[in-house]
């Protein structure tokens, strides 16, 4: 029969070593070193001489210096998401912007497949990568009064307007108008899994208040690529 000394003794339990990164690790903003490769890092994707980068293979590394020589996809034309314009995004090669990134996340493209093209933006469950930082045009929806976010909050008069969309409620597609706004936060590597779908904050308004793809101003897209995809053209990030 046990003591009384070892009956009184605390059971101590092993904590999950995920669940201890989650406390010890809270999101934050993105570092120095991240912030690098950021849209100005990337040449806009030009359909015209096909300027993609060599294929990266392999494991992700954890560093996107070995995306250097990629471009930028940027589409912001309305019709971006249907399959013709998608069967255009280089499997191999670019980066994706936030916008595209909610395209083919929306798409037909299985898991595996979004790894595989594309490993520097989702990661083997079709997951965007918690060290992406936002890329090119922002990703949003227009919420009117009445409209319900995630966490229950209602629009009221003089909120509606465009709002970032968020994918399983944990990673923020703000594109660079939102990263230049700081409204960007790196998350934990580890979460609980949450339902593969898009959703809204009220918290984060987006900072253009215009359609995804549109421009505020001149100053800040100066880049324009003809058309090359039937749609008139679009702008896209010059670095200046």
């Amino acid at each position: 029969m046990p003591s009384s000394r070892s009956m009184l003794r605390p059971v101590l339990r092993k904590q999950d070593p995920k669940q201890l990164r989650i406390v010890k690790h809270p999101a934050s903003h993105p570092s120095k070193s991240q912030l690098v490769y950021q849209t100005d890092h990337y040449p806009v994707y030009d359909p015209r001489i096909d300027n993609r980068g060599p294929k990266v293979t392999g494991p992700f590394r954890m560093s996107y210096s070995i995306y250097d020589g990629h471009a930028l996809y940027m589409n912001p034309s309305p019709d971006a998401g249907n399959a013709e314009q998608l069967a255009k995004i280089p499997r191999s090669g670019v980066r994706l912007d936030d916008l595209t990134v909610s395209k083919v996340l929306k798409s037909s493209l299985r898991r595996h497949e979004l790894n595989q093209y594309w490993q520097g933006e989702f990661d083997q469950n079709a997951m965007v990568r918690a060290t992406r930082v936002p890329l090119g045009h922002a990703a949003k929806e227009f919420k009117k009064v009445g409209d319900t976010d995630i966490d229950g909050n209602t629009i009221a008069e003089g909120q509606q307007g465009w709002y970032y969309l968020w994918w399983t409620g944990l990673h923020l597609l703000c594109g660079k108008e939102g990263l230049d706004a700081g409204m960007y936060m790196v998350r934990p590597s580890f979460e609980k899994k949450r339902v593969p779908t898009f959703s809204w904050k009220i918290s984060h308004r987006a900072v253009v208040q215009r359609a995804p793809g549109q421009v505020q101003s001149r100053r800040d897209f100066t880049y324009e690529i003809p058309d090359n995809w039937g749609n008139g053209g679009f702008f896209g990030y010059s670095g200046v």
